[in-house]
C-alpha cells in the first residue's frame, strides 16, 4: 500500500494535473501551427503539430473532413460561395500507454471570391 502511495504521488510531481492540456506524457499547450491562417475560396492550409512525445495524431479540420497524418495539408471550401466561413480545427495528440493531449484549436477563415 505505501509503495503504491509514493509511485501515485511521484506521478503527481513530475506530470501534475495541470490545466488539463497535459494527460501522461504528451504535452500540448500551445496551439498547433497553420499556414495560411485566412484566404480566399478555395484555401490550401499546411498544419503543423507542436506536441511534445505524441506518436499518433488525430486532426478534425471542422468540416467533418479528419486527418491522421503528423503535418497534414487540407484545402478548406465555402458550403456557400457568397458567405465568408470560419472553421475551429481541433489536433488530439496521442502518446504511449493510451495518453493523450486535446491542443488549443486554431481557427481558419475561408473568404468569399464574390
Amino acid at each position: 500500500m505505501k509503495i503504491k502511495f509514493i509511485f501515485a504521488l511521484l506521478a503527481f510531481v513530475f506530470f501534475g494535473c495541470g490545466d488539463g492540456q497535459i494527460f501522461g506524457n504528451v504535452i500540448c499547450d500551445t496551439a498547433p501551427s497553420a499556414n495560411p491562417i485566412s484566404g480566399m475560396d478555395p484555401l490550401e492550409v499546411t498544419f503543423t503539430e507542436n506536441a511534445q512525445g505524441a506518436v499518433g495524431y488525430l486532426w478534425s479540420f471542422g468540416d467533418l473532413n479528419t486527418s491522421t497524418e503528423e503535418n497534414p495539408v487540407h484545402t478548406f471550401q465555402l458550403l456557400d460561395p457568397n458567405v465568408n466561413q470560419q472553421y475551429t480545427v481541433t489536433l488530439r495528440a496521442f502518446g504511449i500507454n493510451e495518453s493523450f493531449a486535446d491542443c488549443p484549436s486554431i481557427s481558419i477563415t475561408v473568404e468569399s471570391s464574390q
